[in-house]
């Protein structure tokens, strides 16, 4: 019997190295769940790991249709994957058409239907006793898979935590190696929302979420409406408001611009013992708002296969734009980093014939320049440095150049916090970042409730807070939505 085991997962793994094989890569997560799919015939598939909760948070779908049912388990708080991250079972549903599907997943069921989902196989990925995510796949066929192939898919399981710690571990930022962030976009809107209707509602957050849900199937709305209706403001759960929103401003806060030096002396200093690359990368970004005059500013980074993420922006608009880069594979960063040089676009106006769909999404969030800045040491390009501005030509070329120097030293300042700690993470630490920025978002919408301001303005008065505190602002966000700091208005 173990012989076989051994030989099952011997097999399993030579058809990943071959995969690998064939765009020239080391075997990683994404194989084996390629792998997964292809054993259990299943055209659909994606991994998710547990974040705590009730939550999840997906880092591989092959391809958007496999991205569109994510997102709508994540949302819908119902599906396959939400059993099998709480029960830690291995589950097969022969038949999604039927009745008992129907009554087990009322919501997701016909959403599957609608989209030729035939039969779903979610495999476990455990560490022991513990569940730590689930691999989904859907079929387009009813019936069960062979046993041979739910047995390698178990295996299957098993590589991708191994392969997704190993790939967290290495030589890319950390957690944007293995969370695929140009489809989780969403998620980060939801738990702003759940983080504003658990205070409008003094409820806990998985008790706010299922409020959000109840809602969209109260009104016959979807939830991703829903969802942007609340972090927008335009409707709310407030006692007495029914669904409206009371017209009352808040005061916004900025932070006083740091002189260059300093600057300089920040983005240098990666060598403390609790260096956090997330902080780092934002205030990177606020420094070249202040700096250098722009509107916002985002950054890109590359994990170790040379597949961007995004990893900071000033603002959510830019955070949308940016990711919109890369769910739509064009746009100016996204030609910075493929060619290791500036890209400047002082007009957007005139930008159509480049990045069609990029310069009407960019126009459409009232930006009408963006420059971008590679990321580069010598030879090796880890990312870009992309800014955006509300006016044509905002950036001359004194501007530029302070730019690229602010993206050099912090290039240089990541490079070598890499090659200082490229053996430090383990299975432990790729889910406590998971947590933390789940646990951020939810905190910004408890506070942007709290105050009454937006999320954008919510995050800086989050991160005021912990910097005047000295504290990290994952310890303060903790604290925000578990209740045991309060920010006075």
């Amino acid at each position: 019997m173990g012989f076989h085991r051994h030989a099952r997962a011997a097999l399993v793994w030579a058809k990943m190295r071959f995969l690998a094989a064939e765009t020239d890569s080391a075997v990683s997560a994404e194989h084996a769940c390629v792998v997964c799919g292809t054993v259990l015939e299943a055209g659909r598939c994606r991994a998710l790991l547990a974040v705590g909760a009730g939550f999840t948070e997906p880092f591989f779908a092959t391809g958007e249709r496999s991205r569109e049912r994510e997102d709508l388990q994540f949302t819908l708080s119902e599906g396959p994957a939400w059993e099998v991250v709480r029960g830690g079972m291995l589950l097969v549903v022969t038949d999604v058409t039927s009745s008992e599907t129907s009554l087990r997943w009322p919501m997701f069921a016909p959403e599957a239907i609608d989209r030729g989902v035939k039969s779903i196989i979610a495999v476990p990925i455990q560490a022991g006793a513990i569940n730590l995510g689930v691999v989904d796949c859907c079929r387009e066929l009813a019936g069960f898979p062979s046993r041979e192939g739910q047995a390698e898919a178990l295996v299957c399981a098993d590589a991708v935590l191994a392969l997704a710690v190993a790939d967290f571990g290495g030589d890319g930022p950390g957690l944007a190696e293995v969370i695929d962030r140009a489809f989780t976009g969403h998620h980060d809107r939801v738990h702003q929302a759940v983080g504003l209707v658990s205070v409008q509602l003094d409820l806990g957050l998985v008790d706010a979420l299922t409020r959000l849900r109840a809602h969209a199937c109260a009104h016959g709305r979807k939830p991703d409406e829903v969802v942007m209706d609340v972090v927008r403001r335009r409707i709310t759960f407030r006692p007495g408001c029914d669904g409206r929103v009371p017209k009352e401003t808040a005061e916004t806060m900025t932070d006083l611009a740091a002189g260059l030096g300093e600057t300089f002396v920040q983005l240098a200093d990666t060598l403390v013992d609790d260096f956090d690359l997330i902080e780092f990368l934002d205030l990177l970004a606020l420094r070249c708002v202040e700096l250098l005059g722009v509107r916002t500013a985002g950054l890109l980074l590359a994990d170790a296969q040379g597949t961007l993420t995004m990893v900071a922006a000033s603002d959510e608009r830019t955070r949308m734009l940016e990711l919109f880069q890369l769910r739509n594979s064009e746009g100016p960063c996204l030609d910075c980093y493929r060619h290791a040089e500036p890209v400047v676009c002082p007009d957007l106006t005139r930008a159509g014939a480049s990045w069609p769909k990029f310069s009407r999404a960019a126009e459409d969030a009232d930006f009408r320049s963006v420059y971008a800045l590679p990321m580069r040491r010598r030879d090796e390009v880890i990312g870009a440095l992309n800014l955006f501005d509300t006016r044509p030509a905002s950036l001359d070329d004194a501007g530029l150049g302070l730019g690229q120097a602010l993206a050099d030293i912090a290039t240089i300042g990541i490079l070598h916090h890499r090659l200082l700690h490229r053996q430090e993470t383990i299975t432990a630490q790729l889910q406590t970042a998971l947590n933390s920025r789940v646990i951020i978002e939810q905190a910004k919408g408890v506070l942007a409730e709290r105050l009454r301001v937006s999320v954008d303005d919510a995050f800086g008065v989050l991160r005021a807070y912990a910097r005047s505190n000295n504290r990290k602002i994952h310890s303060v966000a903790t604290g925000i939505v578990d209740r045991t700091v309060e920010i006075p208005r």
